[in-house]
């Protein structure tokens, strides 16, 4: 992150097996790898995008439990002075055309 230059678009994508809090996040209360995300986010002044933007409650998690539970723990990081040119992320909870967990 410190090596890419502040101006330059930055975009992280990751399973980072957390719980955020956000306007639109899935979860109410975060975990203690949501606290390092976001304490990590705010470091380098980054932007959740995930919970930056609203939709419905079936596309906000993004991993199932094989118990069935669902979770929101795929995110998106993009630094702020881009958040006005991000108009939609969205991690997807399916991993069929891809092949991955």
């Amino acid at each position: 992150v410190q090596s890419t230059p502040n101006h330059a678009m930055l975009l992280i994508g990751g399973d980072f097996n957390a719980r955020v809090e956000g306007k639109f996040s899935y979860y109410n209360s975060a975990n203690r790898n949501g606290n390092f995300l976001t304490d990590f986010a705010y470091q380098h002044n980054l932007v959740v995008g995930n919970t930056s933007f609203q939709k419905p409650r079936k596309k906000l998690w993004t991993w199932r439990s094989p118990r069935g539970t669902v979770a929101q723990i795929d995110f998106c990081l993009y630094r702020k002075r881009w958040r006005n040119s991000i108009k939609d992320c969205q991690a997807f909870n399916t991993s069929n055309p891809i092949g991955s967990d």
